[in-house]
Formats: C-alpha cells, sequence, structure tokens
C-alpha cells in the first residue's frame, strides 16, 4: 500500500496555510521570497569594503636587529641622489 503523493501545484509559488492576508502583505511577502531565492543582496547589507592593497605605517614589524639604527642612519633621503 502506497502513500499517494500530493500533485504539485504549479501556478502558484506559495500557499498561505492560516489568516487572511490582504493583496499588500502577498506582495511583500512574495518580494522578500524571490529575493532570498536569487540570491541578490538586500538594501540594508552594506558592501564589505576590500582590504588596502599598500601596507600601513603603522603597521611595520615590531621586532628591529639590535643594531638596526646603524643602516637607518646612513640611508639617503629619498630623491636627493645620494647612493650610501
Amino acid at each position: 500500500m502506497t502513500t499517494p503523493t500530493p500533485a504539485l501545484d504549479t501556478e502558484h509559488l506559495f500557499r498561505v496555510e492560516r489568516g487572511v492576508p490582504t493583496e499588500e502583505e502577498t506582495a511583500a511577502l512574495a518580494v522578500v521570497l524571490l529575493m532570498r531565492l536569487s540570491g541578490a543582496p538586500s538594501a540594508t547589507e552594506e558592501p564589505v569594503p576590500a582590504p588596502a592593497d599598500w601596507r600601513s605605517p603603522d603597521r611595520a614589524h615590531g621586532h628591529r636587529a639590535p643594531r638596526s639604527w646603524r643602516t637607518a642612519a646612513r640611508r639617503p633621503e629619498p630623491g636627493t641622489g645620494e647612493s650610501g
């Protein structure tokens, strides 16, 4: 004995089980459900910013070699044309 499966209703996208929604409520529900199915972002979602492709000087490495102050003092100023 097999249980008959109900026929698929291809005319309606969804069915209200309880209550009597207005046309506006039904339209709002349809819009929300179709947007969720389409995967479109909602108007309230803020886009995620892309990470910066440059390195901030504030994020420099915290560790420096013990004698790095010597090599830093010898570096020429950018644009002066001096070579160390």
